[in-house]
C-alpha cells in the first residue's frame, strides 16, 4: 500500500509539475503586420486591359502592353494599400488631348512602379481630397516610370502628403512634366526631367519639398 500511495503522490507531483511549466511558457509572437503598400506578389492580382478600376487592396501585375486605350481613366486606383507594378508594360492612350492614363482617388499607402504611361493628358493624376477630413492622398510613391508623349507627366490638384518621385524619366510633354498642388512632406529624387514644353518641376502652394539630384 505505501508503494502504491508513493507511486501516486510521485505523479500527482510530475502532473503539478508540468502544468506549472506550461503556465509559464511565453506566448507565441504575433504575426508581422503585412507590408503596406505591398512588397510581396504571393496572391497577386492582374491588369491585362484598359478600363479597369482597383477597389480593394493588394499588388496588381499589368500583364501586357495596353495601346490606344480609349477608356479614360485607363487605370483608376480606389483602394488604400495597393501596388501597381507595370512589370515593364506600356499603357497608352490616343491622344495628348484626351484621357487619363493613371487615376488616384484620395487613397493611402500606395506604390506604381516599373512601367510606361504615355499619350494621355496626364499621365499620373492624383485627385484632391479634403483637408479638413483628413481624406487626401497619403504615402504615395512612384519609382521607374517612363512618363512621356503627354500633356503632363504627373499632376494634383492636392493635397497630397508623404510621397516619393524617385527614379524615374519624365520628358517630352507638352506642358509640365511634374506638377504638384498643396504637396508636403515629399521628395523628388534621382529623375530624368528633361524636353518639355513648360516646367520641368512645379510646386504650387506646397512645403517641405526636397528636390534633389534630378
Amino acid at each position: 500500500m505505501r508503494k502504491i500511495l508513493a507511486v501516486l503522490i510521485g505523479v500527482g507531483m510530475l502532473v503539478s509539475f508540468a502544468s506549472q511549466s506550461l503556465a509559464m511558457a511565453p506566448a507565441p509572437p504575433p504575426a508581422p503586420a503585412p507590408a503596406c503598400p505591398p512588397t510581396s506578389t504571393s496572391g497577386a492580382k492582374y491588369i491585362s486591359s484598359c478600363g479597369t478600376t482597383i477597389t480593394t487592396s493588394g499588388y496588381y501585375i499589368v500583364t501586357q502592353d495596353a495601346l490606344n486605350c480609349t477608356a479614360s481613366p485607363a487605370i483608376t486606383v480606389n483602394a488604400d494599400c495597393v501596388t501597381l507594378d507595370f512589370n515593364g508594360h506600356t499603357l497608352a492612350g490616343i491622344s495628348t488631348m484626351s484621357g487619363n492614363g493613371v487615376y488616384v482617388y484620395p487613397v493611402k499607402d500606395l506604390m506604381i512602379k516599373n512601367g510606361t504611361i504615355k499619350k494621355f493628358i496626364h499621365g499620373i493624376v492624383f485627385l484632391p481630397g479634403d483637408a479638413t477630413t483628413g481624406k487626401f492622398v497619403k504615402n504615395v510613391t512612384v519609382t521607374n516610370m517612363v512618363l512621356q508623349n503627354l500633356n503632363r507627366g504627373m499632376y494634383t490638384r492636392g493635397p497630397i502628403d508623404n510621397f516619393k518621385i524617385n527614379n524615374n524619366y519624365v520628358g517630352y510633354n507638352t506642358n509640365q512634366s511634374i506638377y504638384l498642388f498643396n504637396a508636403t512632406n515629399g521628395e523628388i529624387r534621382d529623375n530624368d526631367v528633361l524636353y518639355n514644353g513648360k516646367e520641368n518641376v512645379s510646386l504650387t502652394t506646397s512645403s517641405n519639398v526636397v528636390i534633389e539630384g534630378n
